[in-house]
């Protein structure tokens, strides 16, 4: 047989005019290597990039709870989270005054529907009372079998830019949610904290 292979997956090339009598074998060797290839992922209508979940309306921290008042929860889908590299994009934009008390704002990934425990994926920290702008932006993606890894990093003007990451061990073919939480460490102060804005996309792997 004359024939030269494609660099990625390998297809069989058959050479024009010096391959008689083989095009058949190699049309029914790239189709099982495509059908392995593809067989491996799950794509739908429903799985392309799209937008999730917005926040529109800003969200004040009317109460300024000193445990975690939560502002918003998003519900995943059961097997959103279906091929390893499937991520999820959140960015958060907020605002912190009033207070020098500690303010945090927290992203958890939970399967708790009330979007509380589980993991922090996410948070932006403030403690001075002049207003700050602060935004922080998330990344999760399924790594195998119910396993995830985030990654994060938030800014204001109150503190440097930070970079963290960590694991989870979710069960990730269930229903799953994002908590977006606001807490003021020591002393209620109504209105502390507002979050203005904040979206929510998944990212489908390729």
């Amino acid at each position: 047989m004359s024939y030269t292979t494609t660099p990625n997956l390998g297809l069989l090339k058959p050479t024009v005019g010096g391959d008689d009598d083989a095009w058949g074998g190699h049309l029914n060797a790239n189709a099982d290597t495509l059908d392995t290839q593809t067989a491996t992922k799950t794509y739908t209508d429903a799985r392309r990039r799209r937008l999730l979940n917005a926040v529109t309306t800003s969200i004040p921290n009317v109460g300024a709870n000193t445990s975690e008042e939560v502002a918003v929860v998003w519900t995943l889908p059961a097997g959103l989270l279906a091929n390893v590299g499937d991520t999820m994009h959140i960015v958060v934009k907020t605002d912190m005054a009033g207070t020098t008390d500690t303010k945090v704002v927290r992203l958890r990934l939970t399967t708790n529907s009330n979007g509380l425990g589980g993991t922090q994926v996410a948070s932006n920290t403030c403690n001075t009372a002049t207003a700050v702008n602060g935004t922080c932006e998330c990344w999760i993606m399924k790594t195998g079998p119910n396993a995830q890894r985030s990654w994060n990093w938030a800014i204001n003007s109150n503190n440097n830019v930070f970079n963290a990451d960590a694991t989870t061990a979710l069960t990730d073919t269930g229903v799953l949610y994002l908590g977006l939480t606001m807490q003021n460490s020591t002393a209620a102060a109504p209105g502390s904290i507002t979050i203005y804005a904040a979206i929510h996309e998944f990212l489908p792997a390729l």
